[in-house]
């Protein structure tokens, strides 16, 4: 697709981290058809959002209520819901880049990582976006997510969809392969020019090896901070418990969550950190 420039206009219009009443241009929608049929745009004049029930125009939607029902142009048939986006809604919109976490596992994530306005949070495997944008949202408006990704692709993809959603400034995502190269330490800057370290509230992995993150976790780790890895398969698991077990992290438990009757068992390993 085209290039998006961040500009103060798209910023401070809209923002997954925020709420308004009308629709404006620089504004991203979402036109809810169904469940499963959602269809996103970035309103700028003389656009258009194709969907297999018609076709709307920007033109027409800019100056409309969010929460309305909305007609297709011309001999469309299809009526959808003008929404403001939200994470949970991105979450079904989004273009998958990757396999994506849902609601009910984001959910449970966050609520473990402890995330609430304010906290720094690292992540690792940005993937789609989608749990990077809920991360995101709970941090708002005082905090901040650092997601790495080892993919450039990806990296450019997911940049461009925190720009049209607003919440660029509150995630900041970078090209790093944290199995190589380890996560950066955050650094704070005083006005005499002296540093800081600061350690970060939660860091959450998505990786196929997330044990060998779990030195450097601890290192960038605050004081009581938390660590969250999920992983497809026991095996890996078990090698990132013996590292947790290894470093000094305390209160480690996992969760198996089963959909369905499908093969794949995803487990998600989440546990305490302190220094030793």
């Amino acid at each position: 697709g085209a290039k998006i420039e961040r500009s103060a206009a798209l910023t401070t219009k809209m923002s997954l981290t925020g709420s308004k009443r009308r629709v404006e241009y620089g504004d991203m929608v979402v036109l809810y058809r169904s469940y499963v049929r959602l269809f996103t745009g970035l309103m700028h004049r003389g656009g258009k959002v194709r969907t297999p029930n018609g076709l709307f125009r920007h033109d027409d939607l800019v100056g409309r209520c969010y929460g309305e029902r909305v007609k297709a142009y011309g001999k469309g048939t299809g009526i959808s819901a003008l929404l403001y986006p939200s994470p949970e809604l991105w979450t079904r919109a989004l273009t998958h880049r990757t396999q994506i976490l849902y609601k009910a596992d984001i959910s449970w994530i966050l609520y473990e990582l402890r995330l609430r306005p304010g906290c720094v949070v690292y992540e690792s495997g940005t993937g789609s976006g989608s749990l990077s944008t809920a991360i995101a949202r709970t941090v708002a408006p005082f905090g901040h997510l650092h997601t790495f990704e080892f993919n450039q692709k990806r990296v450019d993809a997911a940049r461009q969809d925190f720009i049209k959603n607003g919440i660029d400034h509150v995630v900041t995502v970078r090209h790093r392969d944290v199995c190589q190269n380890k996560f950066p330490r955050l650094v704070r800057t005083s006005s005499d020019g002296s540093t800081e370290r600061i350690g970060v509230d939660a860091v959450f992995l998505d990786l196929p090896s997330p044990w060998v993150v779990v030195v450097s976790a601890k290192d960038v780790l605050r004081e009581g901070g938390r660590f969250c890895s999920f992983s497809p398969c026991i095996e890996q698991v078990q090698r990132t418990c013996a590292k947790l077990d290894q470093f000094g992290f305390t209160g480690w438990f996992l969760v198996v969550c089963c959909r369905d009757a499908l093969v794949c068992v995803c487990v998600v390993c989440c546990v305490h950190h302190s220094y030793g």
